[in-house]
């Protein structure tokens, strides 16, 4: 059994990785389950497949190891007793760890100087100035002077932003969509996703705010998609190991499956204009609305140029929607709301 400790890993050996390979989460969140006892007895016969596997394997590989920390180690050990019926560390399996990966670091070396913003003088002088609290109005100004207007990012330039928070990429990534699809005539299509209210039927201003809800570590899919052919698309988990669509894949989005359920609404919005023309101005564009998630997404990349399967385009592969149970709100009048969502790419 080949593992790595992470998606991108376990794909560069066509491995698996050791979360999976055991069954074991990689994070823990304090949030509603949906039908706990199917979830129960899904768990109990995963456990069972697990077991059966595990006891043919005469050789464990584990790659990457300088990203395993002793929690995982633990729990490896402690699944590998379990599903082997065995008291015996990693119960009695020959266990081949990749060490090789640590010999990557170089010698440790203390810098005297600003190396990382070498090719950047301004940069590096107010990094300099911060540094010894020297900073005045003139390093403010010049912050101040690199901020992007809204509407005047340069997506067209492959800009990455680095955001403090889930939401902010998510309103980045519904913007850069919207200014990409319009620079490159591409038609964008909105799904809004599908909501099951576990009481009486909400009020329009709680519906408005139900769509308003973005990504976020509470709810990591959001309300709202925005889709237009040929975006890039990056995977934030892993979905196919074996097919390299794992967590940071890079992809293209080749199509959509649409829910016939869901007729499109065509409906006109605001765009911010891509041209730094000096002051704030926006133009109409046309997009379908979706009442409802679509049947799947269809992306391919160079990883999936061989793969051919029965329905879908050759060199593709298809994501389908997801759901998740938001927790109760506390409102006013009491409502509570469980909430299913599109996407989750």
């Amino acid at each position: 059994m080949v593992t790595a400790t992470s998606g991108s890993a376990a794909c560069q050996i066509d491995g698996t990785t050791v979360h999976l390979a055991f069954g074991i989460q990689p994070s823990v969140r304090n949030s509603d389950a949906v039908g706990k006892g199917d979830v129960l007895v899904a768990n109990a016969y995963q456990d069972a497949q697990r077991s059966w596997r595990w006891q043919r394997v005469k050789i464990f590989v584990m790659d990457e190891v300088s990203m395993l920390g002793g929690a995982l180690l633990y729990k490896t050990d402690e699944a590998l007793r379990r599903l082997r019926a065995s008291t015996t560390s990693f119960g009695g399996i020959h266990v081949v760890p990749f060490t090789g990966n640590f010999f990557l670091f170089g010698p440790l070396v203390i810098l005297q100087e600003q190396v990382r913003a070498g090719g950047e003088p301004l940069l590096k002088r107010l990094l300099r100035k911060l540094r010894n609290f020297q900073q005045d109005s003139s390093d403010i100004a010049l912050i101040n002077s690199r901020v992007l207007k809204d509407g005047k990012i340069p997506y067209d330039k492959h800009v990455r932003v680095i955001t403090p928070l889930n939401q902010h990429q998510w309103d980045l990534n519904t913007q850069e969509v919207m200014m990409w699809a319009k620079r490159m005539g591409r038609k964008v299509s909105v799904f809004l996703s599908t909501h099951e209210w576990t009481k009486e039927r909400p009020s329009e201003d709680e519906m408005m705010r139900v769509f308003e809800q973005g990504d976020d570590k509470d709810c990591p899919i959001p309300a709202i998609f925005v889709y237009a052919d040929g975006m890039p698309v990056i995977v934030n988990e892993n979905l196919y190991l074996g097919l390299r669509v794992v967590n940071g894949s890079v992809l293209r989005a080749a199509g959509i499956v649409p829910d016939r359920q869901h007729q499109p609404v065509r409906a006109n919005i605001d765009v911010p204009d891509t041209e730094d023309s000096g002051a704030d101005m926006v133009s109409e564009m046309g997009v379908n609305i979706n009442f409802g998630s679509p049947s799947a997404i269809i992306l391919e990349s160079k990883s999936t140029a061989k793969l051919s399967f029965p329905g879908i385009p050759p060199g593709t592969v298809t994501v389908c929607p997801s759901g998740t149970a938001m927790r109760a709100w506390i409102c006013d009048d009491g409502l509570q709301s469980t909430v299913k969502e599109p996407n989750k790419q």
